[in-house]
C-alpha cells in the first residue's frame, strides 16, 4: 500500500476510534460530528472525506466484519474446503472479531441496530453476510454436502439470523459465556439439518 494510502487509512482509523469512544461515553444521539473531529484532531472536511455521515462511521464496524468474512469464504472456496469447514472457520473468526471489538459491537447493537438512520446500512451488511453464506451453501450443494432441496436463501438467512441473535444475547448478558462455543454449537446443529 502506498505511503499516502497508509496515512489516509490511519486518519480514517483515528476518526473511527474517536467516534466509537464518544458513542460509548455519550451515546450515538448525543455525539456530534464536531465532537468527533475535535477528539480525532481533524477538520470537518477531513471527516467528510472519509465518512459521508455520522451513521457511516457507526456502520463501518459491520463493513469491516463483512470484509473479513468475505476473505474467509473466498479463500475457503478457492482452496476447495468443505462448506462445514468454511462455516466453522467463519464462526471462529466471528467470535475472535467480536471479542476484539466488544465495546464497538456493544455500541452498534445497543444504539445503532435499531436506530432508524441505521436501517439501510445495517441491512446492507446483513445482506452481504447472507449472500456470502449463501455462496458457501450453494457450493456445498454442488459437492453433495448440503441437501439439494434446501433453499439457499432460507438457509443463509437462518445462519445470519442465528449469528446476530447469539451475538446480541452475548452482549446483553454481559459477555459472560463463551461466544465461540455457542456459535459453533448452533452452526453444527444447523449444519446437521442441512446435510443430506
Amino acid at each position: 500500500m502506498p505511503k499516502s494510502q497508509v496515512k489516509m487509512q490511519a486518519v480514517k482509523d483515528r476518526i473511527f476510534h474517536a467516534a466509537m469512544e464518544l458513542f460509548e461515553q455519550k451515546g450515538y444521539e448525543n455525539t456530534s460530528v464536531e465532537e468527533i473531529t475535535k477528539k480525532a484532531g481533524v477538520s470537518k472536511g477531513t471527516f467528510f472525506t472519509h465518512f459521508t455521515t455520522k451513521d457511516a462511521v457507526f456502520s463501518a464496524i459491520g463493513k469491516i466484519f463483512v470484509e473479513y468474512l468475505q476473505d474467509i469464504v473466498e479463500t475457503g472456496l478457492r482452496e476447495n474446503r468443505t462448506a462445514q469447514q468454511i462455516l466453522i472457520e467463519s464462526i471462529h473468526m466471528a467470535a475472535d472479531w467480536c471479542m476484539e471489538n466488544k465495546p464497538y459491537i456493544r455500541q452498534v447493537l445497543s444504539s445503532g441496530m435499531y436506530h432508524p438512520a441505521m436501517g439501510s446500512r445495517s441491512t446492507t451488511n446483513r445482506v452481504a453476510m447472507t449472500e456470502l453464506l449463501g455462496r458457501v451453501l450453494k457450493e456445498g450443494q454442488k459437492q453433495g454436502e448440503i441437501c439439494s432441496s434446501l433453499s439457499v436463501e432460507v438457509g443463509s438467512a437462518v445462519l445470519t439470523g442465528t449469528y446476530f441473535t447469539i451475538m446480541y444475547d452475548w452482549i446483553n448478558e454481559g459477555c459472560i459465556w463463551p461466544l465461540e462455543d455457542k456459535l459453533t454449537d448452533c452452526v453444527e446443529l444447523l449444519y446437521r439439518g442441512l446435510h443430506p
